[in-house]
């Protein structure tokens, strides 16, 4: 495994190329089985591992392991749209995530 984090490590930049990235207080576990709706239907996140971080991240944390919704994700993207290669940084941060997890038990 480590080899192969070795090859990816110089090509991290690459991914991260022209944006303008300002941390951001992040829940740092988000995903499905985290998040609730009160009785009286309001949202509801718990169990957090907050973290200062790309906002990205938690999209990418949140579609791991099922789904908050489409209108989550659509009204989220309303805000704050999708910057270029997206999708990439969400893999990259998914193996991130995944790494971490296994490799700190």
């Amino acid at each position: 495994m480590g080899d192969h984090w070795l090859r990816l490590l110089p090509k991290m930049p690459h991914f991260f190329h022209g944006l303008d990235i300002f941390p951001s207080l992040l829940h740092g576990d988000l995903w499905s089985g985290n998040a609730a709706q009160t009785a009286g239907g309001d949202p509801v996140v718990f169990d957090p591992a907050a973290v200062y971080g790309h906002h990205e991240f938690d999209l990418a944390i949140s579609t791991m392991f099922g789904s908050l919704g489409r209108p989550f994700y659509t009204a989220y993207h309303q805000l704050i749209p999708k910057a270029d290669g997206f999708d990439t940084r969400q893999k990259l941060y998914q193996l991130v995530s995944l790494h971490c997890f296994f490799f700190s038990q």
